[in-house]
């Protein structure tokens, strides 16, 4: 399975994860926030306006513009960007939001050998307690069984 990472002045953001890590070392970013990135990322140069941010952020919600404008002030925080001097994201008055940053590259990798690892070893850990309670409904049906076609009418006595 293929992902795609972007690349940026030290900072990685993974896609997949949702993981922005600056010179190897995590970035606490919230979902919106992190969602709010890729948008950017996605549309680089180009200014989103203020409407087209929040309904990819909060579709089919009414939210207030101090939502957003918490996850622009996080965001910046975050890269570490001010904004009287953006050197990513830019507020365009009256218009909205862009992302400014030049030299971005985006990567698109397979998926890492080690999340494939940890994946194969989710799967064996899942088959012996699969099976397990497998075994254990078959001894319930069996038990039922013997006693649900028992053809004697009496009462079951140790005489």
């Amino acid at each position: 399975m293929a992902h795609r990472q972007y690349q940026f002045d030290g900072f990685r953001f993974n896609t997949v994860k949702w993981q922005l890590s600056k010179d190897e070392q995590p970035v606490e970013l919230r979902n919106k926030v992190a969602e709010f990135l890729l948008l950017l990322l996605e549309n680089q140069g180009r200014v989103l306006s203020k409407d087209e941010v929040i309904d990819y952020l909060w579709p089919d919600t009414e939210v207030v513009e101090n939502s957003l404008s918490q996850v622009v002030k996080e965001l910046r925080a975050a890269l570490g960007d001010n904004s009287r001097a953006p050197r990513y994201l830019q507020t365009v008055p009256k218009r909205g939001f862009r992302w400014v940053y030049q030299d971005v590259q985006e990567i698109t990798a397979a998926a890492e050998p080690s999340a494939m690892v940890e994946l194969e070893a989710k799967s064996i850990a899942v088959k012996p307690v699969s099976l397990m309670v497998a075994g254990f409904i078959v001894i319930i049906i069996a038990f039922l069984a013997v006693f649900a076609f028992d053809e004697s009418d009496t009462p079951f006595s140790y005489t």
